[in-house]
């Protein structure tokens, strides 16, 4: 029940504030390559679909949940499956935004972890869409922790 802790501090700091907020979701593809312990590895392709809030027209909290997809001589041959608590810094008078990410991996199994990362990215729209395009560094592995600078884009839908 300890991989629950980090996703229910973020809903429950977020709850007295969802008066002032507006829901949102994400739905992403990433895909990128490693840089520690070796460089070069290739990461496994993932969907991520979060949900979350807009708190104070600044800060966005969210609940990401990522698969990756196992491909031949990927970095993890079984695939994974995340939880991805994320808190985003998006001031509106900036062309960008910082997000933070906690990754619950494999939260389910006896072999789940915790990792961290963050990443920059740049919200735009297109046709009237919310799009973003962010790069980050995320860890992912298992008995070794491999760091990645992983390339996300994906629509934001907001309500």
């Amino acid at each position: 029940m300890r991989f629950l802790l980090v996703p229910l501090v973020v809903l429950g700091l977020s709850l007295p504030l969802t008066a002032q907020a507006g829901t949102i979701m994400e739905a992403s593809i990433g895909y990128g390559m490693e840089v520690a312990p070796d460089a070069g590895g290739i990461q496994d392709p993932s969907v991520m679909l979060a949900v979350g809030w807009t708190l104070i027209d600044i800060f966005r909290a969210q609940v990401g949940f990522a698969a990756a997809y196992p491909k031949t001589g990927g970095l993890d041959p079984q695939g994974q499956f995340q939880i991805r608590p994320m808190l985003v810094f998006d001031p509106p008078a900036l062309p960008f935004f910082l997000r933070a990410t906690f990754a619950v991996k494999d939260p389910f199994s006896d072999d789940r972890r915790i990792d961290y990362g963050g990443s920059i990215g740049w919200n735009f729209t297109l046709l009237d869409i919310g799009l973003f395009a962010e790069v980050g560094v995320l860890p992912i592995g298992g008995d070794t922790v491999h760091w990645l600078v992983e390339g996300r884009g994906g629509a934001i839908f907001t309500f």
